[in-house]
């Protein structure tokens, strides 16, 4: 790919408020269907982008989800950094099926936190646990977020920008007192 083409995908990327992490997927995904092209990325044609949705499908054997990446990548290049949608026109993305939500005993919580013996990680893994909070939301949680009175946990810092509250428990609110009251 051109330098000054995967620099203004970068760039779109950037404007559009796109993680680091998902620029570096995209960029790897569009670097890989113009090492798979004959043809130069600016005169992608809608069979190139076929033939590549089938190499990913048939040939890597790409999981759904991983489909669905590569998917809104090329998507993306097309529309915003080629503009020249009607290259992404039909360009479906598979349907990702959900893995059953496995439910653990009281028992089994109890087992899995009691292996942890640092109390900073043991109140980490029981916020994770009891609110269903992702790693990096629950890290930048502060004392300022946690609202006891009212049960709730104001979560700011989201994958999806969207502030969100999430329940908080009397158990939970009891676990991070002793945690407050230990450091």
């Amino acid at each position: 790919m051109k330098p000054k083409l995967l620099l203004s995908m970068m760039s779109d990327m950037a404007v559009t408020g796109k993680s680091q992490r998902t620029c570096d997927v995209y960029a790897a995904f569009i670097k890989e269907l113009d090492d798979y092209c004959d043809a130069p990325l600016s005169k992608l044609k809608r069979e190139h982008i076929a033939q590549f949705m089938r190499h990913l499908t048939t040939e890597r054997k790409l999981a759904p989800s991983s489909l669905n990446l590569a998917t809104v990548a090329v998507r993306f290049f097309c529309n915003v950094t080629l503009k020249r949608p009607a290259l992404a026109e039909g360009l479906r993305s598979p349907r990702v099926t959900a893995k059953p939500i496995e439910v653990l005993s009281v028992e089994e919580v109890e087992r899995l936190l009691s292996a942890v013996k640092s109390i900073t990680y043991f109140t980490v893994a029981s916020v994770l646990y009891g609110t269903g909070m992702r790693l990096g939301e629950a890290l930048s949680v502060t004392t300022k977020d946690i609202h006891d009175d009212r049960g709730v946990i104001s979560v700011t810092h989201t994958k999806n920008r969207k502030p969100r509250l999430v329940r908080l428990s009397t158990e939970l609110v009891k676990r991070l007192r002793t945690f407050w009251r230990a450091t």
